[in-house]
Parts: C-alpha cells; structure tokens; sequence
C-alpha cells in the first residue's frame, strides 16, 4: 500500500536575497524560494505558517519583493508600513500577500490592511500557530485595535497585567461562505512579577454575514 507520505522530499531553498537600508528603517527584500518533491505534492510542513506564499505543486518557485519601514515619531509614538508581493504557481499567480499601515502610541496600536499576524501566546517558532487563524493562508484584511504588549492593571504595582485586541475582517469572495465577515477578540491576563508569571486568556472568532454557496446555487443568509 503506498503511503500518503513522501518517500523523499528535496527542499531547494535558493534565496537571491537583495536588502537595503535606508535612513533608519526602511528594509527591502527580493528573493525566490524554489521548492521540489518526489510527489506530486509538498509535504505539509514545508507550506505551513507561510501565509500561503508556497504553492502544493511539485516543483515551483516563491518570488517575492518584500518593502517595510517604520518611523519613531517622538518617544511614545511609531508608525510602520509595509507590502509583500509574491508570484507562483508556474508564475502564474501574483498575490499581494502583505498591505497595511500601524500606528501606535505606547502599547496601544491601530492596524489597518492585510498583515502577517499569529494570535496568542505560543511559541511562534515551534508551535503549529494559532488555534483561531491559520498562518497557513493569505492573510485576511482587517481593521483592528489593539494593546500589543502586556500593560499594568492601574493601583496593583504591575502584579496585574493585561492585553488584547478588537478587529474587523473581510473573508473575500473565494470561500464558503462568500464576501462574509470575520469578528474576532483577544483577551489576556497575568499574574505576578519577577520570574514567577501566570497567564490565561479567551479568544473569540465568528464569520458572519453575506452568502452561502452550494453548488451552483446561492443561499442568502
């Protein structure tokens, strides 16, 4: 019985990697990822938190232009920018996988556009991600709000800390459920100073609104 696995998976990962920096930071980035399998496929891992860029073809090349910059205005205040593009699948798709705009003051931060985010509080470099958006696909349009880092619960001395974000998405119309909505919300709480820390937090995802597809018919919801 043939096993669904791969027998053998060659990884060519060629990066032409061009990066420049201008006045404090401003980063561009121009590379190709080449990927090839003994299969017709690419094995999961190869693909995932790679926010869709890499394609499940047997042989394929990921090339990109990656351009990001932030400006510290002040001491409490930054605003950062940033676009990804990508062209695969034999070079016929391109995809702008990265476009927004964040400003921040302090901890609290407005984002707008469609940005590379893992939610929660795993390790982002061994974990799978998150549990309520997958770092599997393109990311989603969204506008949010957020506390990015953990701040003080005010009169507890920071033995109490929390933080969070609000936001608003657009699913698109190359799903299920067309043109629909995500709603989603993250909370956090900490406990304690020095070494000893105890977290916990809930989040909330829902897609709403808009059309369901059945075959070729459409139901509105």
């Amino acid at each position: 019985m043939k096993q669904p696995f791969l027998i053998a998976t060659l990884l060519l990962f060629a990066t032409i990697s061009s990066k420049g920096q201008f006045s404090d930071s401003l980063q561009i980035r121009i590379g190709t990822n080449i990927t090839a399998a003994t299969q017709d496929y690419q094995p999961l891992w190869l693909g995932a938190k790679r926010y869709g860029t890499i394609t499940d073809q047997k042989v394929d090349a990921s090339t990109y232009f990656r351009l990001s910059n932030a400006h510290e205005l002040g001491d409490d205040y930054k605003i950062s920018y940033g676009i990804s593009l990508y062209n695969n699948n034999h070079f016929r798709n391109v995809q702008l996988e990265q476009a927004f705009v964040k400003a921040a003051w302090r901890k609290l931060e407005f984002r707008a556009g469609r940005y590379e985010e893992i939610i929660g509080e795993m390790d982002k470099e061994l974990s799978s991600g998150s549990l309520g958006v997958s770092g599997n696909a393109l990311p989603i349009p969204k506008l949010s709000i957020a506390i990015s880092d953990y701040i003080d619960v005010p009169f507890t001395k920071g033995f109490l800390q929390f933080k969070g974000q609000f936001s608003h998405g657009w699913m698109g119309r190359d799903q299920y459920i067309r043109s629909a909505y995500l709603h989603e919300k993250n909370f956090y709480m900490r406990l304690g100073k020095q070494r000893l820390k105890v977290w916990g937090g809930v989040q909330h995802y829902a897609v709403w609104g808009q059309q369901a597809r059945f075959a070729e018919n459409q139901i509105i919801l």
